[in-house]
């Protein structure tokens, strides 16, 4: 009996000192940081994805721009302008009302100068010099938290039209953001 409860005794001492161990582990340390602060998970599925098709992405540029509250920023191209003015012009007139602030920047205003002066209204829109910046692509911010970024050109089949859907905010707020003001600075307003 004495035999087995010193075992049991030195098995218990054991156990004890491993549990001070680990209490003083990097680990340990880890997840006590993380029961302080919180920690956000992040669906992969939720924040990104790519969409096909003229009317997919129509669909979810309207859903952003209905649920802004802030600020759309949106470099386009002509044809983009266009699409502005034929499929967004009202949501982007309430996104206005509700003091959202909407700039555009496109180049080749020439070829959309209806778009533009219909535009006019609800957005500023600044004109990119294709000398300085020959910029031929588009990409939507919308509050710094989402964006739709183009990955193919104007010349495609509107069912092959593709863009990247993110609701990353470090992609959005981060990257592209200050993409857009580079390019914003680097553009002249529509006079």
């Amino acid at each position: 009996m004495e035999r087995a409860k010193k075992k049991l005794e030195e098995e218990v001492l054991r156990m004890h000192e491993r549990v001070d161990e680990l209490k003083e582990s990097p680990v340990m340390r880890e997840l006590n940081e993380i029961f302080q602060q919180g920690l956000k998970l992040i669906s992969p599925e939720e924040m990104t994805g790519a969409l096909r098709g003229k009317f997919s992405i129509l669909q979810q540029m309207e859903t952003m721009f209905k649920n802004a509250s802030q600020r759309i920023d949106i470099v386009t191209t002509p044809e983009g302008m266009n699409e502005l003015l034929n499929n967004h012009l009202e949501v982007l007139k309430k996104a206005k009302e509700r003091g959202v602030e909407i700039k555009i920047a496109t180049n080749s205003i020439e070829k959309c100068a209806d778009a533009v002066k219909a535009l006019g209204n609800t957005a500023e829109i600044r004109t990119v010099d294709e000398k300085e910046l020959p910029l031929q692509g588009r990409f939507f911010v919308v509050d710094g938290k989402q964006l739709v970024f183009g990955l193919t050109d104007s010349k495609v089949h509107s069912t092959q039209d593709i863009v990247l859907w993110s609701k990353s905010e470090h992609a959005a707020g981060d990257v592209l953001e200050p993409l857009f003001k580079l390019v914003w600075t680097h553009s002249k307003p529509v006079s």
